[in-house]
């Protein structure tokens, strides 16, 4: 899902954690244990709230517990040496995956910025392709938008949105064959939908351009007012915006129709608003790419959760950004002045809220989605399933587990990773 921050190289990220915790026990002079204090709450957070890998302390034993990184489940799980081989020839892999696939998934990626991963065999097919996003997660409008202006977190998503909207508008190009159906996390088959937006859209589509159309748009926008989901609100703020267009760009095509048309056009136009405006056309990258191009009908998503597994999900993603909001919101005076019980509790929470991501966010869902994506897939047929999720989620661990409890419906694994990203979300 979200709120999640690739572990890169500035001072957080490599903030060291101490091996031991002991209470009122310290190597270092005064001085230094005020810093190193600091660091350790800003390294406990950076390596295991916002990275979801690193080391932590067991708080009853004082020992080192390391949580799964997603580079070290890769090749050796995966690639055999002949692979391996091929895949340390770029030409070579592009060759093997357009045999495989019937698709030149590297030109398809180098194009929009992506680089291409072949993590699990599968002959020619099916793979599923996990196209790796940075995203936004709806948590505390208020805090989260000054933490995503003050880290320009907002550009880096909408960058690697653009470069989704480049691959999936590729896929569903293909001459050999249109691959329109895109699966994607945040939409359940069993009736959970995150964006809320499928009934509105419908309904939209009904409004014809007659006299009063423009206001019915906006009794639309008045009724999409009780959301509370701003990722919501932002895409159905862009659909009325769409519709409303549409109507307009009809009565300039037929001058005489509709006399008040511009008058109210340009009246509602103005009363349909949402929280992201200042970031003009590109705001509505924040709700996805899969999102976007689902509105303006170019694609058909299809879900890979449940609502139970997302629930659960959701309610460790409050945890860890309820514990990441007052963290930063404590002063730096208040924050070295914490105790070593202080230290130690937060330790504890912050282990057992890793430990429950890993399970709940990470391990949980993706098997949701794995086996989900099977079972549509019986139907579809297709040899290419486009996955848009989170780029901190590595699938090679759930497919790996699929294929070997399925041995007659295996499933192929291709990971598209956007070139150099600053943060990779869940």
């Amino acid at each position: 899902m979200k709120f999640e921050t690739q572990n890169k190289k500035d001072k957080k990220a490599e903030a060291p954690i101490p091996k031991s915790v002991k209470s009122g026990e310290s190597s270092l002079p005064q001085k230094q244990q005020k810093s190193s204090l600091k660091n350790f709450w800003e390294g406990v957070l950076a390596a295991g709230i916002i990275f979801t890998g690193g080391e932590g302390v067991k708080a009853e034993t004082n020992e080192p517990i390391t949580f799964r990184d997603k580079s070290s489940v890769i090749p050796e799980l995966v690639v055999d040496t002949a692979q391996k081989e091929k895949a340390s020839s770029p030409d070579a892999l592009r060759q093997e995956l357009i045999k495989k696939t019937g698709y030149d998934m590297m030109a398809i990626a180098e194009k929009a910025g992506f680089t291409v991963r072949l993590d699990v065999d599968n002959d020619t097919g099916p793979y599923i392709v996990h196209i790796g996003q940075t995203h936004y997660q709806e948590t505390s409008i208020e805090f989260l938008k000054s933490w995503e202006a003050k880290e320009g977190k907002y550009q880096e998503i909408i960058s690697v949105q653009k470069k989704i909207e480049q691959v999936l508008l590729a896929f569903s190009k293909q001459s050999n064959s249109s691959l329109t159906n895109i699966f994607t996390e945040g939409i359940a088959k069993d009736g959970y939908d995150q964006t809320g937006f499928s009934k509105n859209i419908e309904d939209l589509s009904k409004i014809n351009p007659k006299e009063g159309c423009f206001f019915k748009v906006l009794l639309f926008y008045e009724r999409a007012k009780r959301y509370k989901d701003n990722n919501i609100k932002l895409l159905l703020t862009y659909s009325y915006r769409q519709k409303l267009n549409e109507l307009h760009n009809y009565f300039i095509a037929h001058p005489g129709q509709y006399d008040r048309a511009e008058q109210e056009f340009q009246e509602v136009q103005k009363k349909i608003t949402n929280e992201f405006d200042s970031l003009g056309q590109d705001g509505i990258y924040l709700a996805g790419a899969d999102r976007k191009l689902a509105v303006e009908g170019k694609i058909h998503l299809m879900g890979t959760e449940t609502v139970a597994g997302n629930k659960a999900a959701q309610e460790v993603i409050n945890e860890m950004a309820k514990m990441f909001k007052h963290w930063e919101e404590m002063s730096q005076e208040d924050k070295a002045k914490l105790s070593e019980r202080d230290r130690q509790e937060f330790l504890d929470k912050a282990t057992k809220l890793i430990k429950k991501n890993q399970k709940f966010v990470m391990d949980d869902r993706e098997d949701i989605a794995i086996a989900m994506i099977k079972e549509i897939n019986l139907t579809l047929k297709q040899r290419i399933l486009p996955f848009v999720l989170g780029g901190d989620h590595n699938l090679t661990r759930g497919v790996l587990d699929h294929n070997r409890k399925n041995s007659d419906k295996k499933m192929g694994l291709i990971t598209f990773v956007p070139d150099k990203p600053k943060s990779i979300n869940k």
